[in-house]
């Protein structure tokens, strides 16, 4: 919970990305590797076969493992990448609207992405993350605190 004393730098709150992300691509590894195993392809057929959703389950890890988003009193932080990082820093009293987007798996399995738009213009987009209600009340909760 938010008070108006709460030191700048402790977290209000700070949701990890969801398991969901990282087994989306685990599909197509598990077909590529059916097709290479039920098909008795070449080592090198198979090797190709598996390279590219290989990858990107191996992106999808790396993405999983590297992500932060922290919610302070005074902003909100958002970070991700292994090999290159991006970071962005928004000022809660820059943020105009916060829209989330869930399906019906993804209510069932509390995980959506949130589109944050701020003053000016610009939107930052969060992956799928767990509780993205959670996360939308406390940002509407330290945008009142930070106006009132």
């Amino acid at each position: 919970m938010i008070t108006p004393t709460a030191p700048i730098d402790q977290p209000i709150a700070s949701p990890k990305l969801h398991w969901i992300e990282v087994a989306t691509t685990f599909v197509p590894v598990t077909v590529a590797a059916l097709i290479a195993l039920l098909t008795n392809a070449s080592l090198l057929l198979s090797c190709v076969l598996l390279c590219a959703p290989a990858g990107l389950f191996v992106r999808a890890v790396a993405a999983y493992l590297s992500t932060t988003i922290i919610l302070h009193k005074h902003g909100l932080a958002l970070s991700s990448g292994v090999l290159w990082r991006d970071t962005i820093d928004l000022p809660i009293s820059r943020i105009e609207s916060v829209e989330m987007r869930q399906s019906l798996l993804a209510r069932w399995l509390d995980y959506g992405s949130l589109t944050i738009r701020s003053v000016g213009g610009g939107v930052v987009g969060t992956a799928n993350i767990k509780a993205p209600e959670e996360l939308r009340k406390q940002i509407y909760l330290a945008m009142s605190l930070s106006i009132g």
